[in-house]
């Protein structure tokens, strides 16, 4: 850990504590450029292998890289030691006592020794330990109509720029300031930004459970 070298094989075995592990190829991973990054968002859909997690039987491709580049390699000092109790330092943030949170609530996520459910990923952390009271018992008709208006929202606006640009033809795929660009680019910039709008307010599958749950009496989603 700590330095780089010819990968000749990864997998289970790894010294010490923790289940989670990077894998990095001098070269890196091909994948199409969105917005300017190759990771993938899963929540969203896009980015990486097709916007979805990696699954048995996919092949990742490998980019250029020249092999006489020298090895890079980190200071002893600078390579953490992972145990298994971290402390690390927590901010208040917008969800907190009085509107979802009782003060008894926040007194106890501060000083209980939380664990990492297996289900957890860059996106979010799950934590196992006490459940909170909360400081009431749901989120009223007004969250559930938020909920309503931002998926339709998000969806209609996702069917409306993905249709704008079929009809657009070739000239829908160009960027703005290139030649004969559909609406100066701009049905290229809404057919590329909508995916993201799943996570603005809140992401579309929260806002499908809330009213899964709420309002249908259906159990909600689960990955």
């Amino acid at each position: 850990m700590g330095q780089s070298s010819r990968v000749v094989g990864a997998g289970a075995g790894a010294e010490g504590a923790g289940a989670r592990a990077y894998l990095a190829v001098a070269g890196g991973f091909e994948a199409p450029l969105y917005l300017g990054s190759r990771s993938t968002f899963i929540l969203g859909k896009f980015g990486g292998q097709s916007g979805r997690v990696l699954r048995s039987g996919d092949v990742l491709h490998i980019g250029k890289y020249d092999p006489t580049s020298k090895t890079p390699e980190l200071r002893s000092s600078a390579i953490p030691r992972y145990g298994h109790e971290w402390e690390i330092g927590v901010l208040y943030g917008p969800h907190g006592s009085p509107d979802f949170f009782t003060p008894a609530d926040i007194e106890m996520f501060f000083a209980t020794s939380w664990k990492i459910h297996y289900n957890s990923d860059r996106t979010g952390i799950r934590l196992i330990g006490p459940k909170p009271r909360w400081a009431r018992k749901d989120g009223g008709e007004a969250g559930l109509q938020g909920s309503m208006t931002k998926v339709f929202a998000t969806e209609a606006y996702q069917k409306a720029s993905r249709w704008t640009q079929e009809m657009a033809g070739a000239e829908g795929l160009l960027q703005f300031d290139e030649p004969d660009a559909a609406a100066d680019g701009w049905v290229e910039y809404h057919a590329r930004h909508a995916p993201v709008t799943t996570i603005y307010g809140g992401t579309s599958e929260i806002n499908r459970n809330n009213i899964a749950e709420r309002h249908l009496g259906l159990p909600s989603s689960r990955r």
